[in-house]
């Protein structure tokens, strides 16, 4: 099964079990979890990652039966870039992306279907919580840009709401420049290896990426 090969469900398990490092705040949650259920971490991590992708379908798909003319949407529908992406590279599917795809769709239909202060609050909820995704995967700040386009669209002139994006904004970037500030040490990675068993073993896994800096990539 693919969520279970190891460099896909090695990246949801990176934890802090060597000290802080990038990327390992779902291993911790999931870990920390499993102790408390008894439920297997991968177990965990996967009924997680297909809550994700119900949420991202299911806002998708109302947003899809409001449209008048769904004949128009028909390349976005069937575009290898999105909905069918994971069916055409399976490799990319259950990666941590999926934790912006749902808290996009959620909020762009709230954005284009709710009240104003009911978008406002989920929005400022999402904006004020988003350097919780950078600890996840740093590189999602990088779609941090799509969900403040969405309230810059009915700002006008509401001063309050400027410094909550300011704000909100300096935090996630503040979060990825403190996680790629701290190197990763090698006996951080075997900690992080010892902590969740065997699964990475034998193949090449996200864990060991760690040791490898943006200057690499």
């Amino acid at each position: 099964v693919r969520f279970m090969q190891p460099y896909i469900i090695g990246d949801w398990l990176i934890n802090y079990a060597g000290g802080f490092v990038r990327r390992g705040l779902p291993g911790e949650f999931f870990l920390r979890l499993s102790d408390f259920s008894g439920v297997d971490a991968p177990v965990l991590v996967y009924v997680v990652q297909v809550s994700l992708y119900f949420v991202f379908f299911l806002f998708s798909w109302l947003l899809l039966r409001r449209r008048r003319d769904l004949l128009s949407a028909i390349f976005l529908i069937f575009s290898p870039a999105l909905f069918l992406f994971p069916v055409y590279d399976a490799g990319g599917a259950f990666r941590k992306e999926i934790l912006f795809l749902a808290v996009f769709a959620v909020n762009v239909y709230l954005h284009l279907h709710a009240r104003a202060r009911t978008h406002r609050r989920v929005f400022l909820v999402t904006l004020y919580a988003y350097p919780l995704l950078v600890l996840a995967q740093e590189m999602l700040v990088i779609y941090l840009p799509f969900l403040l386009i969405l309230q810059l669209r009915r700002i006008g002139g509401d001063r309050g709401m400027i410094v909550h994006l300011a704000a909100g904004l300096t935090l996630s970037l503040m979060t990825f420049v403190g996680v790629l500030a701290l190197p990763v040490t090698i006996e951080q990675v075997e900690a992080i290896k010892g902590a969740i068993g065997t699964l990475w073993e034998g193949q090449s896994n996200a864990i060991d990426w760690l040791l490898h800096g943006p200057e690499f990539a």
